[in-house]
Formats: structure tokens, sequence, C-alpha cells
């Protein structure tokens, strides 16, 4: 499994969209938008050639970052850093 780190801790990684998932769900609380943002945020990752594989992305910090302020913001969890 994939541990998801926040921004502040984050380097680029690699990730299947179930590992993005089952490691963000948590923190969605059962919001829709939250759950359907985690498949965008996981989209605009590059795609990395994997034959035979589920496919893998690259997790931008950048784009975590976004992700996870919005989602801090609306859930109301203090944000550290």
């Amino acid at each position: 499994m994939v541990d998801i780190l926040t921004p502040e801790e984050m380097a680029p990684r690699i990730v299947t969209l179930r590992d993005l998932r089952r490691a963000l769900l948590p923190y969605c609380h059962g919001w829709r938008w939250a759950e359907d943002a985690i498949v965008d945020l996981w989209e605009l990752g590059a795609p990395v050639p994997n034959p035979g594989k589920e496919e893998q992305r690259i997790l931008l910090p950048s784009q975590f970052k976004k992700w996870w302020l919005e989602v801090a913001e609306r859930m109301g969890i203090q944000h550290v850093g």
C-alpha cells in the first residue's frame, strides 16, 4: 500500500487509482465531491508505462496540495504548515 502524506512531506510518487482512493477516502467523510476529486487528482498525473498491470500515474505534489487544502477547508480540518 502507498502512504499518502501531507503536502509538506510529499515528493512525487507513483500510485494506482486504487491506492490513492484507499489512502484518501477516509479524509472525504462520504462527501461525493471530494471522492470525485480523487479521480481528478489522479488523472492530472502523468501516466507511467506499466504493461500488463494496473495503470499507474505520477502523483504531483502541487496538485495534491490543491486537493488537500480544498478538502481541509471544506471539512474544517486544521491545516498544519
